[in-house]
């Protein structure tokens, strides 16, 4: 008798999720295992139904998904998928790695740190598609059994091909058991319209600069020549003409970064610290007027040598500190901090003359694209080389394990970004929350490049990019303004002897 209650207790248990109310219900061992396997038969049909429900839906859906299981194979993929990524052999009734159908890094990086998280991840990439075929053995299993052989789709204008990338956004979602849904949308149409935009805007950009610089120097005459109260509509219309005259050449200006930003520098060993303390005091006049006062913080740095371009850098910091007063209150405050992640070899800097004919060299060796014959360059601090075929992939301060990081934060008092703001602010032409709008142009200095066109953050952005770094942007917890960290990458620290 304690055996049959013992055995009944334990399939009262088993089919406790499948009977619901039936368990109270007194039954014998019999009926209680006939109904549970009728139920656990209805149960099966149910699931198989929803989850045909749900492969049709993903495999309608317009982007790419795909199903990756807790030891990193790919279970499941729909069709969009498998044109995207040229998968063509593969089928999910072979077990294969995620990695070896689709040969995509940032993919398997996607994965796993969904997967270590537990959170929604999204990331984005270039894929350049699979430079090693899958193998061309004919898939196993009961779904082909009734269609023969399956030939390859050819590669579409939407599908990945060896040599020529595509613009992907994906997104990780974590599932259970540690199964990880990846969905996949091809941007390359938005990045080739967006190319497309900016190349016509260029060439507008080159007809107009010519004859807008024709009317300025005719309005700086005008302005000479004339006596009120005529002089005064001159004087009206000069801010307006600097401004688009301005706005021309900075789009040009931004164009040629993005297009070559490593060739644009005119590299020299400089003091980080000189430079921000410079492109404070271009903008002192336009602080003055708001009675904003600017707070140094050097970390307790006298010097911060790196190797950069000294007019883009303080261009760099001047659009930063220019946007920071902005949209400070009168009577505030802005931050400005310099620091460095780690204590850097410091080295004594070579005679004047010897430094000059080190830098002609390492000009030398930087057009070539080597070092110049018996040269020694090792004294040089050296910025790692951004990657021209994708500007937008900076490399990040806390994952490079070589150089030794500059850093220089903007802090306001401002109103901060929004938070569907904060991730368009280093795009071209973007406005934003209306609480950060363009102050009017009489309270921009006519003589400093950031008229507030939208362009500023856009070619602070592609400056520390050229120079291997990086931007970023956030709200201070402590005032609630605006913070723009650039980061810049430094190999060695030098100071002049004459610091020793």
């Amino acid at each position: 008798m304690w055996q049959q209650a013992r055995l009944r207790s334990r399939l009262m248990q088993l089919f406790a999720p499948i009977l619901a109310d039936e368990v109270a219900i007194p039954l014998g061992l019999e009926s209680l295992v006939r109904r549970g396997v009728v139920a656990a038969l209805d149960r099966e049909v149910a699931l198989e139904s929803q989850l045909e429900i749900w492969e049709g839906a993903l495999a309608a859906a317009p982007i790419a998904f795909l199903w990756v299981d807790r030891d990193d194979g790919l279970r499941w993929c729909n069709d969009r998928a498998r044109e995207l990524f040229a998968i063509r052999q593969w089928q999910p009734s072979q077990d294969r790695l995620l990695i070896e159908v689709v040969r995509s890094y940032d993919l398997d990086q996607l994965v796993q740190q969904t997967r270590r998280g537990r959170l929604t991840c999204q990331r984005d990439w270039t894929f350049y598609g699979d430079p090693q075929p899958e193998p061309t053995e004919p898939a196993e299993g009961p779904e082909f059994s009734d269609h023969g052989t399956i030939d390859p789709p050819l590669p579409g204008p939407g599908t990945a091909t060896k040599g020529v990338g595509l613009a992907l956004r994906g997104w990780g979602i974590p599932l259970p058991h540690g199964h990880v849904a990846i969905f996949v949308e091809n941007c390359q149409q938005m990045v080739d319209l967006a190319r497309s935009r900016n190349r016509w805007i260029n060439d507008l950009a080159h007809e107009l600069r010519t004859p807008l610089t024709s009317i300025q120097l005719v309005f700086e005459t005008l302005q000479k020549q004339l006596e009120p109260p005529l002089s005064h509509w001159v004087d009206r219309a000069m801010p307006e003409v600097k401004r688009l005259v301005r706005f021309v050449q900075d789009w040009l200006d931004l164009s040629q970064m993005e297009q070559n930003p490593g060739q644009i520098l005119r590299l020299e060993v400089l003091d980080l610290v000189e430079v921000a303390q410079a492109a404070w005091q271009s903008v002192e006049p336009l602080a003055e007027r708001k009675s904003v006062a600017l707070v140094l913080d050097r970390d307790g740095l006298d010097h911060l040598w790196l190797q950069g371009d000294r007019a883009k850098l303080h261009r760099l910091l001047l659009n930063l500190l220019d946007n920071a007063i902005k949209y400070s209150p009168e009577g505030g405050q802005i931050w400005l901090h310099i620091s460095q992640d780690a204590p850097a070899l410091t080295l004594p800097q070579p005679p004047k003359e010897l430094a000059e004919e080190l830098a002609e060299e390492l000009d030398l060796a930087s057009q070539s694209g080597d070092r110049a014959p018996g040269s020694d360059l090792n004294w040089a601090a050296r910025a790692p080389q951004p990657n021209p075929q994708a500007a937008s992939e900076s490399p990040d301060p806390d994952s490079d394990p070589i150089a030794t990081w500059a850093y220089a934060d903007v802090i306001d008092m401002g109103p901060g970004f929004s938070p569907t703001d904060l991730p368009h602010i280093f795009e071209r032409l973007y406005r934003g929350d209306a609480s950060r709008t363009r102050e009017t142009d009489a309270m921009i200095a006519p003589q400093l490049p950031s008229t507030g066109s939208g362009l500023g953050l856009a070619i602070a952005r592609q400056i520390a990019i050229a120079h291997g770094g990086q931007i970023t942007g956030s709200n201070d917890p402590k005032t609630g303004g605006a913070r723009l960290r650039v980061a810049l990458p430094i190999r060695a620290i030098r100071q002049p002897l004459d610091d020793l």
